[in-house]
């Protein structure tokens, strides 16, 4: 592949993603070739397939930081995929992986499905493709931009997508906050009355 086409051949610029059996896959590639792989998107895993086993991996693996892994698990897909994603995760953490390179997307309405897991894709792409190893452990302030609506009462707040942790917060034009929220990814709508006068988002 990296002989034939204008690849980024760096482990960093090298993904593998999959759902259900490729979703095991991905995550054992993940994990066992670390080396060559530092970003995965593990759809709806079939761990119980393999199971013990692909636990047992990860304590024997030399799991290199940063790794991101994207984990997606619906609550109707007939087993406890999130449970086994968290699983994952904690095996992971134990091994001294931070948290912030792992996210698990659960959706009590995915089915086992195609339907399902497109609904995810943009979502998995954003998140895999735009953290990076310097976001991780620090506290940064973002810039918002905002766009009141006084025909409703709402408010659309236009924010980067972020995949740490973050506050976002209004204030008023006196600087008093008049509304906090903590955050996982990107801001698209809040609704609010549009009488709190609110200036920034910060």
């Amino acid at each position: 592949m990296d002989s034939a086409f204008r690849t980024l051949a760096d482990r960093e610029n090298t993904w593998i993603w999959g759902s259900s059996l490729g979703g095991l896959i991905s995550f054992y590639a993940v994990v066992k070739y670390n080396d060559v792989f530092g970003r995965a998107g593990v759809f709806s895993p079939s761990f119980w397939i393999n199971d013990p086993q692909i636990y047992g991996l990860i304590s024997q693996s030399d799991v290199q930081e940063p790794t991101f892994v994207y984990f997606l698990a619906g609550g109707l897909e007939g087993s406890d995929v999130a449970s086994d994603c968290k699983r994952a995760i904690t095996l992971l953490e134990q091994k001294g992986l931070d948290t912030v390179y792992l996210y698990l997307q659960t959706d009590p309405l995915g089915r086992h499905n195609e339907a399902f897991w497109s609904r995810w894709v943009k979502d998995a792409y954003l998140w895999l493709s735009i953290v990076g190893p310097e976001q991780a452990g620090t506290t940064k302030k973002f810039n918002f931009q905002i766009y009141p609506n006084p025909v409703h009462d709402q408010i659309k707040i236009d924010s980067q997508y972020y995949t740490v942790p973050y506050t976002c917060q209004i204030l008023s034009l006196s600087g008093q906050v008049i509304y906090e929220r903590q955050c996982q990814v990107a801001l698209q709508w809040m609704f609010l009355p549009c009488s709190v006068g609110c200036t920034s988002c910060v």
